[in-house]
């Protein structure tokens, strides 16, 4: 249960394509070699969990992936972003030596050195009707800017975009969210937030 989230667990929002759960625990195998020695590579999925007023898009660009890939920027009170949240180890998420982290290498985090897409930060998200604390990874708006200019005409890959989609209803995540993901699938300009009226 979730109540029994101890020091040494950390939870993780996730609203791209690491809802797939299969996916992340693959990322997190491909990084193990960073892993301090008696860390678990446990990841553990809890179920859908909902930020408000945020929204989602494609923001940002993948060099390695070569394509467009999923951001969260704050939006209106209406707004909201739906993804997966999972409890892992805390150093999966937080070296205690200060070093980077396998989370921050999945997703591009670099500490010390050049430009990144994402950022680390703690947000509160609603689970089962109970605001968690969790972390998750952000855009950066130099990263957005780059994108903008560099990349105007770049797409997500489909693959990138079904693994969201296969993300999403594997987690249970709303059907009318669903749909709305679905839709940008077909027109990745869109942003997702509120809910389609």
């Amino acid at each position: 249960m979730l109540n029994r989230v101890s020091a040494e667990s950390a939870l993780l929002f996730q609203y791209g394509s690491n809802m797939l759960a299969g996916r992340l625990r693959e990322k997190i195998q491909e990084h193990q070699r960073f892993v301090p020695a008696g860390v678990s590579l446990e990841v553990r999925l809890l179920g859908p969990a909902r930020l408000p007023s945020w929204r989602f898009r494609f923001g940002l660009y993948s060099a390695r992936q070569e394509c467009l890939v999923g951001d969260i920027i704050e939006g209106q009170d209406t707004d909201e972003v739906w993804g997966a949240l999972y409890e892992l180890d805390r150093e999966l998420v937080f070296r205690s030596d200060g070093k980077r982290s396998v989370l921050d290498r999945i997703e591009g985090h670099r500490t010390d050195r050049d430009p990144e897409n994402y950022h680390p930060a703690n947000v509160t998200v609603d689970f089962s009707g109970a605001a968690r604390n969790a972390h998750t990874y952000v855009g950066r708006e130099d990263a957005r800017r780059r994108c903008a200019l560099d990349h105007a005409n770049a797409a997500p890959r489909s693959e990138y975009l079904s693994a969201i989609l296969v993300g999403a209803r594997s987690v249970g995540l709303p059907a009318e969210y669903v749909r709305t993901l679905e839709a940008i699938v077909e027109s990745p300009a869109q942003e997702v937030g509120s809910a389609p009226r």
